[in-house]
């Protein structure tokens, strides 16, 4: 994980642009880079960005594969639509002031047969992911979001 600028696109290191404020800063994994821009680009204000695969204990074949993205703010859940297959979009409290913040998350237990690797099966997900966030409407989101605000 790395901090990442999401408005200069950049990884964000001590002397990144004074123009540039904190808010604009997350962690994130690299695989992540595309959907996280995405969702910024489309409005959305992203606090960070994940992906994790582990190795399923006692099992040299099977793999946990998580990837996760959190929201600073809640939004509607029903705001980006019927997802790709898999993901999922929920609202979480658990915090110690019980703020609700939303989530887009996707979880699966991938099965590596020795074809296709499990950095190749991430970026699948993350690709089906950025290709749906590309049909989504940018002015009609954002009219959206303005209209949840209230």
């Amino acid at each position: 994980m790395g901090l990442y600028c999401l408005k200069h696109k950049v990884f964000a290191y001590r002397n990144h642009k004074p123009d540039c404020t904190i808010r604009n800063i997350i962690p994130i994994s690299k695989e992540m880079l595309t959907v996280a821009d995405r969702l910024y680009e489309l409005g959305f204000k992203v606090m960070s960005a994940s992906c994790f695969s582990n190795p399923v204990q006692d099992s040299i074949y099977e793999y946990r594969i998580t990837l996760e993205v959190e929201f600073k703010i809640r939004y509607w859940e029903s705001i980006l639509g019927e997802l790709p297959k898999g993901w999922k979009y929920y609202t979480e409290t658990s915090s110690l002031d019980c703020f609700p913040i939303s989530i887009l998350a996707y979880c699966e237990v991938y099965i590596w047969l020795g074809f296709e690797t499990v950095e190749e099966r991430v970026k699948q997900i993350i690709d089906e992911l950025v290709s749906y966030l590309d049909t989504r409407d940018k002015v009609a989101l954002g009219a959206i979001m303005l209209l949840s605000d209230s």
